[in-house]
């Protein structure tokens, strides 16, 4: 009878050890998720203002000197976008997801600043508005593409590489 007791009380034992683990585990998922969700919002966020940007700056007026003011706010979102995802490359549980496109925005930084320098120097104009129209085109390609809300699934992040493709035309096109 003495033994069935003990073996009972450490059988409890076992199972509270056991719930009290599998509770601080779904806690840590719970605030995980939570994390990476208001990140991905964050990132979300900042796009959307890109898209803003980039629309007042293929809207504004003929004057260059406007143009070139709203174009160096895009370069300044897009680094701003770079930034983001460099940061959720080391704050969320799927970091390394975001990897490829940091780097595609990191390229679009580099190749865009051709492009406002072309602008700032008063080169070609009008080749400088067609490359921002295509830039705009391909941004609202990502936007469409890219999940509206974080889930933690591998749908979720085919749907972002897909997503991040649109980008990636960008990195070949002659800025300069």
């Amino acid at each position: 009878m003495v033994k069935h007791k003990k073996a009972a009380i450490l059988i409890f034992l076992f199972l509270v050890l056991i719930s009290i683990v599998l509770l601080i585990n779904n806690k840590t998922n719970r605030v995980n998720q939570e994390t990476n969700a208001k990140y991905y919002s964050g990132f979300m966020s900042n796009v959307m203002t890109l898209k803003t940007v980039m629309d007042q700056a293929v809207d504004t007026d003929s004057d260059p000197e406007s143009t070139a003011i709203a174009m160096f706010d895009v370069l300044s979102n897009i680094a701003f976008i770079h930034d983001r995802l460099n940061l959720m490359m080391n704050e969320t549980t799927h970091g390394n997801e975001y990897a490829s496109l940091k780097d595609q925005f990191l390229r679009l930084r580099y190749s865009y600043e051709s492009l406002v320098r072309s602008q700032l120097m008063k080169r070609d104009r009008s080749d400088s508005e067609e490359k921002l129209s295509f830039t705009q085109q391909q941004l609202q390609l990502f936007i469409n593409d890219l999940p509206k809300e974080y889930e933690n699934s591998k749908a979720f992040f085919i749907l972002l590489h897909k997503a991040e493709a649109h980008i990636k035309p960008l990195e070949y096109m002659n800025f300069s």
